[in-house]
């Protein structure tokens, strides 16, 4: 069997940093905040998934519906996926009545 011949290495360029853009770096830093701000609402809703899917197991319910000074609320458990979803219709404020759900 011959030896495959090795090509030569690639040779590696210094990287040139651009001149600063206060433009793309100040968004840059926007971007940045907002998508670090939305991961630690995400670890905090599946946290408060989890309590709420364990409460819907302790109270022995597949389903929950009720009347609030806030709207109506409907939590109903995806077993499969051990997952709750929320669906809160809000009393008539001047929205649109569109129920908010969360997964």
């Amino acid at each position: 069997m011959a030896a495959k011949k090795k090509g030569k290495k690639p040779v590696q360029q210094e990287l040139i940093p651009d001149r600063a853009i206060s433009e793309l770096e100040e968004l840059a830093h926007q971007y940045a905040e907002f998508r670090d701000a939305r991961q630690e609402a995400l670890r905090e809703e599946v946290r408060l998934g989890g309590e709420l899917l364990n409460a819907m197991k302790r109270h022995k319910k597949t389903t929950y519906q009720s009347e609030t000074e806030f709207g109506n609320i409907k939590i109903t458990t995806v077993v499969e996926k051990e997952k709750v979803r929320v669906k809160i219709k809000k009393k008539d404020d001047g929205d649109d009545g569109t129920p908010v759900e969360m997964s």
